[in-house]
């Protein structure tokens, strides 16, 4: 939930995220107003991704379908009705789906706070394409599949999802176009696509070892702090020192072995 920012104002108010309660208004109208205040979404980030004319979408997708043609019939829609389909994607082409909104579409703030382009498929890797974005439509890459299959095309408004997925839909109104485009890709080049992609995975798995083992170099530390600063803290109470001395003798010794955080095991 948004923090609430409340403060009386001058006039005679309560200034409570960017509205206006009266002071004199009751303590129910007040809640009504805080919780209605507090369920409404920040504003719109400024995102000039959204800001681009249809000029400068084409020549976008001019420059990101270069060596591409278009592959089967466009697919015509409406955002405020959105349905995803399905693609084929062969291996030995790379993909690249082209979206237009019409003279009269437009994303819904929404929307415009997070889209993605996702090529979903039952035992394939999900694809997010880039690069998005571009105005009044996108290009979004389902990159050179490995093996052929059909995955759907979706796209979905993905801020705040990851706790309701009831609004991932919400992307606006007005028609759209989408064209899939294509290009031919060498099972040399594949390989080596192939090749780097193990590399990556490679190297975030070695990554996320060694993450691991410096969490765990460190509560060992912390472990072994516990065991000294508590020692010490003893010792410096048996010589009868005030207890408020013992206390910050024992915070600084916590902070020299990196113990004195919230998750210390010191704390418990």
């Amino acid at each position: 939930m948004h923090s609430l920012t409340l403060a009386v104002a001058a006039a005679g108010t309560l200034a409570l995220s960017g509205c206006l309660i009266p002071a004199y208004a009751s303590m129910a109208e007040q809640n009504k107003a805080m919780v209605a205040a507090a369920g409404k979404p920040p504003p719109v980030p400024a995102n000039p991704a959204f800001e681009h004319s249809a000029a400068e979408l084409d020549a976008f997708v001019e420059e990101h379908t270069k060596g591409y043609a278009p592959v089967g019939a466009p697919v015509e829609g409406r955002l405020g009705v959105w349905k995803p389909w399905d693609v084929s994607l062969e291996r030995g082409r790379c993909y690249r789906m082209v979206i237009r909104l019409g003279a009269t579409g437009r994303f819904s703030e929404h929307a415009r706070r997070g889209l993605a382009f996702v090529y979903l498929a039952p035992g394939e890797p999900d694809v997010n394409g880039g690069p998005g974005v571009h105005g009044p439509g996108a290009v979004a890459s389902a990159g050179c599949p490995a093996r052929s299959h059909t995955a759907t095309f979706d796209i979905q408004a993905i801020w705040g999802s990851a706790g309701d997925k009831s609004k991932i839909h919400e992307l606006g109104e007005g028609p759209f176009t989408a064209q899939l485009y294509a290009k031919s890709i060498t099972e040399k080049e594949l390989a080596a696509q192939a090749a780097d992609a193990e590399r990556q995975r490679a190297e975030s798995e070695a990554f996320a070892r060694a993450e691991e083992q410096k969490k765990q170099d460190r509560r060992q530390q912390q472990l072994e702090g516990c065991a000294v600063c508590a020692n010490e803290r003893i010792q410096c109470q048996d010589r009868g020192t005030s207890p408020q001395s013992c206390k910050s003798s024992y915070d600084m010794c916590l902070f020299r072995y990196q113990a004195d955080s919230f998750d210390s095991p010191c704390r418990r």
